[in-house]
């Protein structure tokens, strides 16, 4: 498929009235070489998008339609799906059989190579397997040559891109870890939907943190996934995810055992070569904070070693709105376009 030949990409959201969608239309809509023709939702029909989102008045003048395969071909040339988990895969093969558009899902459902994860992950039964092997994993920073060959193309999960961007520099040197690491994480409330933001106003004076799904949480296989992938250590990981009372952001800590002592300063300084090249990757002295990252595409990277117990700790934090969800699959995007990765994502706030 050549998505270069116009100048000025249509692109369609499906699932308009999500969380993602609605950081997405943000991001589209500061983006110099597109333009947003459709957004569909499957409730509010014909309610203006601008009403749903305030903020956007005067900048979109369309009103939330059913998705109809027929009409929004015509005039389509990237699709995204911000549909939830296990929804829409109709769709997804209406727009696969009847254009030639990039698909680009923002949920899990092309994310997993081994269809049985679905069943002991997310409870349902894939219901197209053969997919999941034309799919591309959407983590630019370790798989541009994918996703640039590539029709569909599945976002990471907030939770795994954090993670795994945070680990693979370490698992692909030749310092001996156990094959076991611990990852605690805490997210914003955005991370749980539309339904967990309604009513809530922030800053919240009822400050809470919580965790849930210990042990069980969905992006465990992903994690994975994603770190073993460039590797053979057979890695497994204990998730333990926390939800806290504010709005975006996610900070995640991942404890690794090391088989033998470690010069944290080389450490460092291998990170900082091995993403040299990657604008939206920063690499820091001192462990990183939810505030220096949110409105931004950007993974900030800190870690320490701890001589005494013989673990790495490893410390990243990104925007789970932006770099967890719309603003990697506009980075996606771009790398298809063959434009600048950077593009339209420097004004994501």
């Amino acid at each position: 498929m050549d998505v270069k030949k116009k100048t000025k990409k249509r692109i369609s959201i499906i699932g308009g009235r999500a969380v993602t969608a609605e950081t997405l239309l943000h991001i589209l809509l500061n983006h110099p070489s597109v333009e947003v023709v459709h957004v569909s939702s499957s409730s509010g029909m014909k309610k203006r998008v601008e009403e749903y989102y305030p903020d956007l008045q005067g900048k979109l003048s369309l009103s939330f339609e059913a998705f109809n395969i027929e009409t929004f071909a015509k005039d389509t040339d990237i699709f995204f799906l911000c549909v939830g988990h296990g929804e829409g895969f109709d769709i997804t093969e209406q727009i696969w059989e009847k254009t030639d558009a990039l698909i680009i899902d923002l949920s899990a459902n092309y994310r997993l190579k081994n269809p049985l994860c679905y069943e002991d992950w997310y409870r349902f039964a894939h219901p197209n397997p053969k997919r999941l092997q034309d799919s591309a994993y959407g983590l630019t920073e370790l798989n541009r040559d994918e996703i640039k060959t590539s029709r569909l193309l599945a976002i990471p999960g907030c939770y795994a891109t954090s993670v795994i961007l945070a680990v693979v520099p370490l698992v692909t040197t030749d310092i001996q870890l156990e094959p076991f690491m611990s990852v605690v994480s805490t997210s914003g409330l955005s991370g749980a939907g539309r339904k967990a933001l309604e009513g809530v106003s922030f800053p919240n004076p009822d400050v809470n943190l919580r965790p849930y799904k210990v042990g069980v949480h969905q992006h465990t296989p992903e994690m994975e996934q994603g770190i073993n992938a460039l590797t053979e250590g057979g890695y497994r990981v204990l998730f333990v995810p926390h939800v806290g009372s504010f709005r975006n952001g996610i900070l995640s800590e991942i404890i690794v055992e090391t088989k033998e002592d470690i010069d944290i300063a080389w450490l460092i300084q291998h990170y900082k070569n091995f993403y040299k090249d990657e604008a939206f990757i920063e690499i820091t002295e001192d462990f990183p904070s939810i505030k220096g990252v949110v409105g931004t595409n950007k993974v900030s990277i800190g870690m320490r070693y701890d001589p005494r117990t013989g673990k790495i700790i490893i410390s990243s934090a990104i925007d789970n709105t932006i770099k967890g969800a719309a603003g990697q699959a506009v980075q996606c995007m771009n790398l298809c376009l063959g434009v600048e990765e950077t593009t339209g994502l420097h004004l994501c706030s």
